[in-house]
């Protein structure tokens, strides 16, 4: 009797294992997306700042949010859009920012879809930034 069980409960783990299978193979598994800070800049008068982002494997000719974070919410820095393959290369948004680049190890970009409204939606794609930013306006170390 416990045999019998045991195989009956077998069968069902198989054929759940089986339809995920399925279901991953209809949807496709295709990379997920990226996103790096690979540039920064300062205005000259001050005030503000900028980051360069290459994105890749999101949806193409579609908008996205760009924001950072550190240790509570995202502050949102600007707007991309995607090319025709899905990526986003040399993208640069401007921000508002009092202060000078500087390292920060706790900091993470991250490409957000857009809600119907503008804001920041679901988050995508997220990283830590490797080289020296201004921080937002908003935004504490």
């Amino acid at each position: 009797m416990i045999g019998t069980h045991a195989r009956r409960k077998w069968r069902v783990v198989a054929a759940g294992l089986a339809g995920l299978v399925c279901a991953i193979a209809v949807a496709g598994c295709g990379p997920l997306p990226t996103v790096q800070v690979v540039q920064s800049s300062v205005a000259f008068e001050g005030g503000s700042c900028s980051v360069t982002v290459n994105a890749s494997n999101v949806t193409p000719n579609t908008t996205y949010g760009i924001g950072m974070f550190t240790t509570g919410a995202p502050v949102e820095l600007g707007t991309l859009s995607s090319d025709s393959s899905g990526s986003i290369v040399n993208g640069m948004v401007n921000y508002p920012s009092t202060t000078f680049p500087k390292h920060y190890s706790n900091l993470d970009v991250e490409v957000y879809t857009v809600d119907g409204s503008g804001q920041l939606d679901v988050g995508l794609a997220l990283a830590p930034v490797t080289i020296e930013v201004c921080l937002p306006t908003g935004l504490a170390p």
